[in-house]
């Protein structure tokens, strides 16, 4: 349950995942071992090298890129920001993308208005590139249009990860990505179709379920966001607001038992 000093972080036998969110939403990262601002309103990317012993090595070096929490139809988020979002992603040349949830916010949009938000993310998120494509899961904001969100990720080119197993080759290494959405726990349906020898990476919205999650012993990271970092995170008082299942590990890179947890502080508001 301790939050890492990235600087123990062998630089051998290592994942690279760079973490994109909006620096608004909370401060700077301190587990981050590069932070670099870029224009696109505020955005950081926290670039972390994380050791993972069952790593085998063709993966060695591997770059995901996350992203979370895009709340695409709140004031804070439109087509023009996130078009912005978009190229600056593209632009680090990443292996994969992770989407870890809430596309969208739970309200009560006019159906039209609703399926002009779902058009616009799927312009957008159709133009995403990255060597292995693209994976996303559910937030909880996303479950009140379900349907319409699983058609905006099926027609922009994003695989949805629901106790489902995207097995990533490199001659004979395997790489598990897997994902749950909102509540549900890895089930052991999913466990079992988890290759060996290979490690694991999940896709889960809710941090917090990290504790039952490195329990399995077979999850070596998991990333999350939905915390959003407590939104308001003054020096000295820390996050000001947090959410259900967001609270113990609000924003950074922790380690839990044999297993990495980084939650990310989302793009939206």
């Amino acid at each position: 349950m301790d939050k890492i000093d990235p600087h123990q972080i062998s630089r051998h036998d290592f994942l690279k995942v760079l973490g994109l969110s909006f620096l608004g939403a909370g401060i700077a990262s301190s587990c981050s071992i590069i932070s670099d601002s870029t224009k696109a309103d505020w955005l950081e990317i926290n670039s972390i090298r994380i050791k993972i012993p069952r790593l085998s090595p063709s993966f060695n070096g591997y770059r995901l890129l996350q992203i979370s929490d895009i709340h695409f139809d709140d004031a804070d988020m439109n087509r023009e920001r996130l078009a912005d979002v978009i190229q600056v992603i593209n632009q680090q040349k990443v292996d994969l993308v992770a989407i870890t949830g809430d596309f969208i916010t739970r309200n009560s949009n006019p159906l039209d208005q609703t399926l002009i938000f779902e058009q616009t993310l799927i312009e957008q998120l159709s133009k995403l590139t990255a060597q292995d494509g693209i994976v996303a899961v559910f937030g909880n904001h996303d479950l009140s249009d379900e349907a319409g969100i699983r058609q905006v990720m099926g027609k922009a080119g994003i695989r949805l990860l629901s106790n489902t197993v995207y097995l990533l080759q490199r001659g004979k290494d395997m790489l598990n990505i897997t994902g749950i959405s909102t509540h549900d726990d890895f089930s052991d349906r999913a466990l079992s179709r988890l290759r060996e020898p290979g490690a694991t990476i999940l896709l889960a919205h809710y941090p917090d379920f990290a504790d039952q999650n490195a329990a399995t012993g077979r999850i070596d990271l998991q990333i999350s966001g939905h915390s959003h970092g407590g939104q308001v995170n003054l020096p000295g008082l820390g996050p000001l607001i947090l959410p259900d299942a967001g609270i113990k590990y609000p924003s950074g890179l922790y380690n839990i038992g044999n297993m990495l947890l980084y939650t990310n502080r989302g793009l939206g508001t």
